[in-house]
C-alpha cells in the first residue's frame, strides 16, 4: 500500500527552528530508550496546535527558552504504519523474537510505565534491526495513534490529547514546508 505525503507538526526552541529553516540544518533525532515509536524526529500528523502545546510543555519544564513549531511534508512510503493490520502482526512476531532473545540470555524484557514506553521503544528498534539483518531495508518513518489525556466525557476511550505521531527515522522524508 503506498501512503500518502502528510503535514507533520515539531514543536522546538526557537534555535532549532532558526537551525533547521534558515540554514538547513538536519533535525535532531530523538533517541530515548522510552520513545514509544523507537529512534526518529517526532511530528504530530496534522496537529499545528498540538507542536505548540507540547513546544510550551517544554517550556515550562525548563529544557526550551523560546518555542517555535516546524510545519513539514513527510514522505510514508516506506512507513511502519501501524494503522494498519500487517504491521502490526509483523511488530507482534519480532516481539515474540525479541522476548525469546531476552529469556535466552536471561536478562529482563524492558517494559512500559506510565509515560515511559521502554518496551514498545525497544520491539520497535528490534524490528528495525530485524529487517537490517534479513536484508530488507529499515523503516523510514513510523506511525501510530497515540492516545493521551483525561476522557473527553465520563466513559470515553476518545481521550483530550489524541493524536497521530509519526517518527521519521530518514531525514530524506522530511521536506519543511513553511516555519511558523
Amino acid at each position: 500500500m503506498l501512503l500518502p505525503v502528510v503535514t507533520g507538526y515539531h514543536g522546538c526552541g526557537q534555535d532549532t527552528y532558526e537551525k533547521v529553516t534558515q540554514h538547513n540544518a538536519p533535525m535532531k533525532e530523538s533517541s530515548n530508550d522510552y520513545d514509544w515509536l523507537g529512534s526518529g524526529v517526532y511530528f504530530w500528523q496534522d496537529s499545528e496546535a498540538r507542536a505548540w502545546i507540547w513546544a510550551n510543555e517544554c517550556k515550562s519544564r525548563g529544557s526550551i527558552k523560546d518555542i517555535a513549531v516546524i510545519k513539514a511534508s513527510i514522505d510514508l512510503r516506506n512507513c511502519l504504519d501501524l494503522l494498519q493490520e500487517q504491521y502490526r502482526e509483523e511488530l507482534k512476531q519480532v516481539y515474540k523474537l525479541m522476548k525469546l532473545e531476552y529469556e535466552l540470555s536471561k536478562k529482563p524484557l524492558p517494559i512500559n510505565m506510565s509515560k515511559l514506553h521502554n518496551l514498545d521503544c525497544a520491539v520497535i528498534n528490534h524490528l528495525h534491526q530485524f529487517r537490517k539483518k534479513t536484508g530488507d531495508p529499515p523503516y523510514d518513518t513510523v506511525r501510530a495513534v497515540f492516545q493521551e489525556g483525561n476522557s473527553v466525557y465520563p466513559g470515553s476511550r476518545i481521550m483530550e490529547k489524541d493524536h497521530i505521531q509519526i517518527a521519521v527515522r530518514s531525514q530524506g522524508c522530511i521536506t519543511v514546508q513553511r516555519s511558523l
